[in-house]
């Protein structure tokens, strides 16, 4: 099997320690800080890094464009901000998590260095989401030409189509994953989105126990096999002062606005909440409880 050392380089790890069913793949490090992002609640089982080889090489694509004569003319003014903005690139491909969880992929991106001009790039602390009810398949895109490197491609549903006059391209929609050891991970995504396919389509046997008549719906709900978390529904929670600092937070269906709001508070560092926006885009909605949400939105928070 396979997992990350403190430098971001995939490296072989033992059986004995992948059976145990508390371990999980990649540096400490790594996976302490994918959990301060997404959640302590959530299942992580594997936590992966570029490493400097393949990061340089995605990052450098654009200059191979140095080697055609009909480009130097060009290239003498803009040289410098293509360099420029390949090391950017190449920041912000290493500062980057890559997370497989009971709920699906995350592509996390930390703070970076930009070099060169700063108008045109962008420094965050982004991510991606990815459930696995979403997930079709997943390959492994080899490396052709120069600079060659691989990767690991996860497909969701639907097709991108792009034309230019009378020529068409489809580009299939998804998450790309720059990894050396594609294979493997691969290999690791293929079982788990499988392992999530069984579950949600297994069948519930109801263990046979005296239920009061009150109760019996409840109980039911607790015991039902779902595709949401036992703990709740999750959302993203971020502060209208500070909107780059996103939170996850987990409430139940049931939750009253008030539980709503003191849930949050305690996640942002909050004193008093007087109104919540659901996030779509460049749109805000106005919300009065949780019913008005669906797992994973957005809210922002207007003290």
């Amino acid at each position: 099997m396979i997992g990350n050392d403190a430098g971001g380089q995939l490296q072989q790890v033992g059986v004995a320690e992948m059976d145990r069913d508390s371990a999980v793949i990649g540096n400490e490090r790594d996976i302490a800080y994918v959990k301060s992002r997404i959640g302590h609640a959530t299942q992580i089982y594997a936590v992966f890094r570029p490493d400097d080889e393949t990061a340089y090489k995605a990052a450098h694509m654009q200059l191979k464009m140095f080697f055609c004569p009909c480009f130097w003319p060009f290239l003498i003014c803009l040289g410098p901000c293509l360099c420029a903005s390949a090391k950017t690139m190449e920041n912000k491909y290493k500062a980057t998590y890559y997370a497989v969880t009971s709920e699906g992929v995350y592509s996390i991106e930390d703070q970076y260095d930009v070099s060169g001009c700063t108008l045109c790039t962008k420094v965050g602390q982004d991510y991606n989401f990815l459930p696995w009810d979403q997930v079709v398949s997943v390959n492994v895109k080899y490396g052709r030409n120069c600079m060659q490197f691989s990767h690991v491609f996860i497909q969701t549903h639907g097709v991108t189509v792009t034309g230019s006059g009378d020529s068409t391209r489809v580009r299939q929609n998804g998450l790309p994953w720059l990894l050396p050891d594609c294979d493997e991970v691969a290999k690791l995504l293929r079982d788990k989105l499988q392992e999530f396919k069984q579950n949600r389509n297994s069948p519930f046997v109801m263990q046979a126990q005296a239920i009061p008549t009150e109760l019996s719906q409840v109980q039911l709900e607790n015991q039902t096999v779902s595709v949401e978390p036992p703990s709740g529904m999750r959302l993203f929670v971020f502060s209208s002062i500070t909107p780059e600092e996103k939170k996850v937070v987990r409430i139940n269906r049931n939750a009253s606005i008030e539980e709503f709001h003191e849930e949050i508070m305690s996640v942002l560092g909050l004193k008093s909440i007087s109104k919540l926006f659901l996030v779509n885009g460049e749109s805000k909605v106005e919300i009065s409880g949780v019913l008005d949400l669906d797992p994973n939105d957005t809210v922002c928070v207007q003290g």
